[in-house]
């Protein structure tokens, strides 16, 4: 992962494959959804906000070591991070879900949990 500016890249192997930041989730949304400028606009700062709760929620499970509630914390953010184009992010999420799903007791889920965060963290400002 890089920092630049205040845009967190996503690294895959030695390429930078995805931005994260609201510029990036508003051109995904045009794309892909058509939908207007201003309803992209409306629908980002929610978006922000309900990823800040799940991502509290997915702190709250791994704290409880609930891998049911793990897994399903993990889903609801990688479904949110794909549906905004943001298939790193997402595929972060989706390693989390997997291991809690497969009841892994070697993972390090409050570390890929933070990681996960700090990749987000452009999206809270």
């Amino acid at each position: 992962m890089w920092w630049i500016g205040d845009i967190y890249y996503i690294l895959k192997g030695d390429t930078m494959c995805e931005e994260v930041s609201r510029t990036c989730i508003k051109k995904h949304l045009l794309e892909q959804f058509g939908l207007e400028e201003a309803q992209i606009d409306a629908l980002i700062p929610r978006f922000c906000t309900a990823m800040i709760q799940n991502q509290q929620e997915l702190d709250t499970a791994i704290a409880s070591a609930v891998m049911a509630d793990i897994a399903r914390a993990a889903h609801k953010i990688k479904g949110a991070l794909l549906n905004l184009g943001l298939q790193g992010a997402g595929d972060c999420a989706l390693t989390i879900e997997q291991a809690a799903k497969q009841e892994s007791v070697s993972f390090d889920f409050s570390g890929v949990s933070g990681k996960l965060a700090e990749i987000l963290r452009p999206l809270q400002q």
